[in-house]
């Protein structure tokens, strides 16, 4: 039984859970910046399917420039896994949303990579292979070890790099 009670929408997004968990982080390979995948496909039910594994759907989309992996961003997210149990959401805090830099270590490789090229109020609904989440390692009770992850995602506003 697990006696720990930690905000797991903070783990998820910050990617932290490993340090959080036992100091597994230093365990983990480096980040990579995001870079988005060359060459993306679209299923037949709609779905940007990157080559890396990485899967989206655009639920709502947005206006404006798109997102690349130097700008600042502010996002809502919610997520579960893809078994469907939730794991979190942005709305599980008190505190407003604060600016993320993309091309950081900050956040998880698949929801970084998830949200290169996203417009200010376009929602996202996020398919992420456990190896672009947290791989073989549990995150505290909720995330068991090889977990595939569905993140929908909300780009609230974005500061392109260099202001």
């Amino acid at each position: 039984m697990c006696h720990v009670v930690v905000s797991f929408g903070l783990l998820l997004l910050l990617g932290l859970g490993y340090g959080l968990a036992g100091g597994w982080q230093s365990q983990l390979p480096p980040v990579k910046p995001a870079v988005p995948a060359p060459g993306p496909t679209l299923t037949e039910r709609g779905q940007v399917q990157l080559p890396d594994g990485l899967s989206y759907t655009v639920v709502k989309p947005g206006m404006g420039p798109a997102t690349d992996q130097r700008d600042k961003i502010k996002i809502h997210f919610s997520a579960s896994l893809a078994k469907g149990k939730n794991i979190g959401s942005s709305s599980d805090s008190s505190l407003p949303p604060d600016w993320i830099q993309l091309g950081s270590s900050t956040l998880l490789p698949g929801l970084q990579r998830g949200v290169i090229g996203m417009k200010t109020g376009e929602v996202r609904r996020l398919f992420i292979p456990s190896e672009l989440a947290y791989g073989d390692h549990p995150v505290g009770c909720d995330i068991p070890a090889g977990s595939d992850l569905v993140i929908e995602v909300e780009l609230l506003e974005r500061q392109e790099s260099g202001r």
